[in-house]
């Protein structure tokens, strides 16, 4: 029984922790601009993803927790908040900030 607690625990804080990155890079990236309408984009295709991974459908399927898919796809919101044209200082910080908030 404790190892299901257990378990349950350390998903449900993955799943916080991830939900909380994921909100906070959107919100970056919102008040960038509509330049970053398409890392927001793939920030959303990302999250329909990870949600899928965390919690498949049917009851024979187990969670992924490393899904190389998942990972290419976080690898190209980071690229395109690395190409986002930096106008001042107000953009150079939204980029870090995303850079640094990036979900996992």
């Amino acid at each position: 029984m404790s190892n299901a607690i257990n378990t349950f625990s350390s998903r449900n804080a993955e799943v916080v922790r991830l939900s909380a990155d994921i909100i906070q890079v959107n919100r970056l990236l919102r008040r960038y601009g509509p330049e970053a309408d398409v890392a927001r984009g793939t920030l959303r295709h990302y999250t329909v993803m990870r949600f899928d991974d965390l919690f498949p459908r049917g009851t024979d399927k187990k969670p992924k927790l490393d899904d190389p898919v998942a990972v290419n796809m976080l690898e190209r919101l980071q690229d395109q908040i690395l190409s986002l044209k930096l106008a001042d200082g107000r953009h150079r910080w939204l980029s870090s900030q995303a850079l640094r908030s990036r979900p996992t």
